[in-house]
């Protein structure tokens, strides 16, 4: 029962995770969208959606 709970609670660690992922890719795409004066952390934004393993958004395209 233990080793059940515990494929369990790494399941659930890492789907929170991958909806990490997807939350913090639209919203750099989101950030790149809108007109704003400036940087505004756009720069950030994307340098996350071309690093290496922020291509998981590369998936959903």
């Amino acid at each position: 029962m233990a080793i059940v709970g515990l494929f369990l609670s790494l399941w659930a660690l890492w789907e929170e995770h991958i909806g990490r992922v997807e939350q913090r890719t639209v919203r750099a795409w989101q950030l790149l969208g809108t007109q704003a004066p400036g940087n505004s952390g756009k720069i950030e934004a994307l340098q996350y959606l071309n690093r290496e393993d922020g291509a998981i958004c590369v998936r959903w395209l």
